[in-house]
């Protein structure tokens, strides 16, 4: 088919047509299609790039498009087959080091784009290239190649990686990080999922493992590794006397003086100049810029969204002019923008020295391709009524009509364990598909319906194709596609290495309280081990070997009382074992007593989860971490045994425990029961009723919520319903255990973080306790919830992994500064979240309102503190979990138990004036 590649011509074309013209691109020419939804740009592109051998460098308005794009380019040619290269997260001239995990994943972008022998894939948000890097020539030499075997002296490693910009530490757990103990250094190099160990005999390198972070435990043994920069921006070996000339050169055309620049020449100096990109220049004068990356191989820029990539160029523009206008208006030192960044028009000079395909949002620009989207499908599901609904019937009759038609129709699985639950589903509807993966998508012809393990953001239909993609979102709601972290044991829990700091009390079972003295290690008859120190009264040492641990535990007592430290060898330690045992043998009678009547009281016994439940399982959004997949396999047997389930979850905020509680709320109301979820407060009340009708949007049951932001007649006709049993699940704070409200057939209780409820409400538990199922959410248990959970009166189930991809905190002190204040607010809102900015003076808070109005004007800002009307705090704080707010300002009174997954950043005025807790 012949193709003009003007954005005028408005013709029809097939995908295949627009992949052969894309072969035939050459500079400056241009190729525009427009049409194509969701991944089926991915879709394009990956072919293109299969088809006619050229790299891409697809380039996205924004970091969440790119990241969205990569996943969807990640589902069509594999992992390893795709280049992503993050932005920073720090705004121009912020002088901010960026995140140990970006740095390694820019280096290890930037090493395979120079090093690619072949055609690549790259994914970025355009403003990336924009930037200035690190030169070529430069980056080449920045390596070290480790061989197991072969001769590599531990102290020329040790100095070649801190020459790379590793740092030492105790414990490494970040990229970036390095740590040495003997014979043995862990490392975690960019471009690495683990970190590695290595260990050394003599000169030699004995072995290379990579190992987890949580178990210490080896995983693979490696013949080499190569250890790439922890991040570009390592200045420990500084040309000083260029460094100085470009430093007083810039400084006098700044006006500033020598105090102004000294003390960053003597830290640039000595090596001790935090990473930080923008300082690039002044080590190696002229950068270079992302295309000069792209070597020698044929290269396709490609323009996703053009519209909005054209604005995006000229808003980074905008961005790097006004910071700026800040730097000069502070005085402060900052390389000239031009060694930097490139403009908009050098951007766009520079990409047309290159092939482009531009994709348009807008249907009948350039080339138009046939395509259609499956949201019909997700709406088709979710609005399937009725106890016999089967929700899957939309798509079974979609594929199949798909399939008499003689089309090729793929459903995507995240990973295998969704992809095995996904066919055990769909043997109800008669359809059994094929196992296979997404690249295959790009290559296979002909009839056929396959389920492909991956990723993927959203489907598509291409009529021309005879080809329909539907992604797993469409099917059962939208996930968050995020790594899963490393689990961690129950042991993990209760005595991690990273939580003792040396000088805290500690308590060995035979020895008593002693002070830990850190990690060391010992030679003993030729075998080298590592072993705690622990010191004890009068400066007697013990070393415990670390395999020894379960002997102690961290010290927990009274806040601000220091127990006295044991003698080694005396009786003291078995004397007050012995009276805390006489303490305990007669709590133990009463515990025994609570605990038969408990197992005497007959409960309801639960059906066991059917297909239905198994459909409601497959809509949860995220992976289920391994401890939160325990706590719902121990609920969901619990309420199966005839007995009455009295369960402890307990879990950090935002670690999963909701889904526990929605899960067993569902079987509940599976078996004709329903549900009570109490809560402290009316804020978590309507976060949680949100929370719920969501995910039981597409099933037949009925949630409502009881607080004060119902009107006495809604409330009126609630309690009526719940009485009648046409409630479902009933979510509320202590309204629920009025005198008025009354239940049909409850079935299950929930209280969420109970040590919140006064001692009125906590007694009504009790009597719920004796007839009724009951599950206890919290983050932060009572020690004598915490007791009895141990001690087995109730049931204990911790959710002790962290939520997926979560990064380290990143904690700053500062002086009280507008523009750093304002740098902050702005960074987080440009990547879509909300900020906390806690100040604890009521009398001050208004001029705190005024100051970020008028530092942020584009943020909405929010106040609230503890004088406020109660109804009014209470919207406030419900304003901001619903993002009709930016910011946050507040004293104290920050609500705990509320999970605000925007809210990641947190600003704290005057910090010296709060308490340590």
């Amino acid at each position: 088919m012949p193709l003009t590649l003007s954005a005028e011509n408005n013709e029809h074309i097939t995908i295949d047509a627009a992949t052969i013209a894309a072969g035939r691109l050459f500079a400056p020419s241009r190729l525009v299609v427009s049409g194509l939804l969701g991944s089926s740009k991915a879709f394009f592109l990956a072919r293109a790039h299969k088809a006619t051998g050229k790299s891409i460098v697809a380039a996205l308005a924004s970091e969440d498009a790119a990241a969205g794009f990569f996943e969807d380019a990640v589902f069509f040619l594999g992992k390893e087959n795709v280049i992503y290269y993050p932005s920073t997260e720090v705004l121009p001239f912020e002088g901010q080091s960026l995140h140990q995990d970006i740095a390694a994943a820019r280096v290890e972008a930037l090493f395979r784009l120079m090093e690619a022998t072949g055609p690549f894939f790259m994914v970025t948000a355009c403003h990336n290239l924009m930037e200035r890097v690190i030169p070529v020539h430069a980056l080449k030499d920045k390596k070290l190649r480790l061989t197991a075997g072969a001769e590599h002296p531990m102290e020329t490693v040790i100095s070649s990686l801190e020459g790379l910009g590793y740092t030492r530490v105790s414990m490494v757990e970040e990229h970036g990080e390095m740590s040495v103990r003997g014979g043995i250094l862990d490392v975690f190099p960019s471009g690495f999922d683990l970190p590695l160990r290595i260990e050394f005999f003599g000169d030699i390198v004995e072995s290379i493992r990579s190992f987890e972070i949580s178990a210490q435990r080896s995983v693979k043994k490696l013949d080499e590794a190569v250890c790439m920069p922890a991040s570009v921006a390592a200045y420990k070996q500084a040309h000083t006397g260029a460094v100085r000339e470009r430093l007083i050169e810039r400084s006098d055309s700044l006006g500033l003086t020598r105090p102004a620049w000294e003390p960053l020449y003597a830290r640039l100096r000595d090596g001790s100049a935090p990473a930080i990109p923008e300082l690039l220049p002044l080590y190696y004068g002229r950068l270079d810029d992302m295309f000069d990356y792209f070597g020698g191989s044929e290269v396709v820029i490609a323009q996703v969204e053009a519209e909005l990539t054209d604005a995006a160029f000229k808003e980074f523009e905008d961005d790097v002019k006004s910071a700026e206008g800040k730097q000069i208006e502070k005085k402060r030192f900052f390389v000239d923008p031009k060694e930097l960044y490139l403009d908009a028009n050098e951007t766009a000079s520079r990409i047309a020295q290159f092939p482009v395909i531009r994709l348009e949002g807008l249907k009948g620009v350039g080339s138009s391709v046939s395509c259609e989207s499956n949201i019909g499908l997700r709406q088709e599901i979710t609005t399937k009524k009725g106890a016999d609904a089967q929700l899957f019937a939309p798509l079974a009759l979609r594929v199949n009509n798909w399939l008499e038609q003689g089309w090729r129709v793929y459903l995507t699985a995240h990973n295998s364990g969704q992809a095995e639950r996904t066919l055990e589903l769909l043997e109800g509807y008669e359809l059994n598909p094929a196992r296979t993966n997404g690249p295959d998508a790009l290559e296979r012809r002909g009839r056929g319906f396959f389920l492909a393990t991956g990723a993927l953001s959203t489907g598509f239909i291409l009529p021309d194709e005879m080809l329909a993609i539907i992604s797993e979102e469409e099917v059962f709601g939208e996930r968050v596609k995020k790594r899963a972290p490393p689990s961690k044991k129950l042991e993990a829990f209760l005595l991690d290495l990273r939580d003792l700091a040396e000088g805290d009390r500690i308590v060995h079972a035979h020895h008593g309280i002693g002070l830990y003295r850190g990690l060391k290690r010992l030679t003993i008859d030729n075998v080298e081990n590592d072993f705690l120190l622990l010191e004890y009264r009068d400066g007697d040492k013990l070393y415990l070997p670390v395999w020894r641990m379960d002997l102690v535990s961290k010290y927990h007592g009274v806040e601000g009382k220091e127990p006295a430290l044991d003698k080694l060898g005396a009786q003291g330690w078995i004397k007050t074992k012995g009276k805390v045992k006489k303490e305990v043998e007669k709590m133990a009678g009463e515990l025994l007593r609570l605990y038969a009547e408990r197992r005497a009281a007959v409960g309801f016994a639960f059906s066991k989860p059917d297909r239905t439940f198994a459909e409601f399982e497959a809509g949860f959004e995220y992976d289920e971490t391994p401890d939160q997949a325990r706590a719902i396999e121990d609920t969901l047997k619990d309420m199966q045994e005839p007995l009455v389930m009295d369960r402890l979850v307990c879990g950090d905020v935002g670690y999963g425990k909701t889904e526990v509680a929605i899960r067993a709320a569902f079987k509940a109301a599976l078996d004709g029961k329903q549900t009570a979820i109490l809560v402290p407060t009316t804020v978590l009340a309507q976060q949680h009723y949100l929370t719920f009708k969501r995910r039981l949007a597409p099933f037949p049951v009925v949630v409502e919520a009881l607080s004060r932001f119902k009107p006495p007649k809604a409330q009126k006709e609630i309690v009526q319903r719940v009485k009648q049993g046409s409630v479902d699940i009933i979510i509320g704070t202590h309204r629920l255990l009025q005198s008025d409200v009354a239940f049909k057939d409850l079935g299950l209780i929930v209280i969420d973080e109970e040590h919140r409820f006064g001692v009125r409400q906590k007694e009504k538990f009790k009597e719920f306790r004796k007839s009724v199922d009951c599950l206890t959410l919290t983050a932060t248990p009572i020690p004598r919830t915490l007791h009895m959970s141990l001690s087995g009166v109730r049931d204990l189930s911790i959710i002790n992994t962290p939520p997926e991809d979560r990064l380290a905190v990143k904690t700053s002190v500062i002086q009280f500064d507008e523009a750093e204040i304002t740098a902050a607010i702005e960074r987080e809102l440009k990547r879509g979240g909300q900020v906390f900015f806690v100040h604890n003076r009521i009398e001050s808070l208004g001029r705190l309102a005024e100051f970020l109005t008028r530092a942020v004007p584009h943020a909405r800002v929010a106040s609230a503190h503890g004088q406020m009307n109660e109804v009014e705090l209470e919207k406030k704080m419900l304003g901001f979990v619903s993002r009709e707010y930016d910011v946050l300002l507040s004293t104290a009174i920050i609500e705990s138990g509320l999970d605000i997954p925007a809210a990641n950043t947190i600003i704290i005025n005057r910090a010296d004036r709060f308490g340590l807790a």
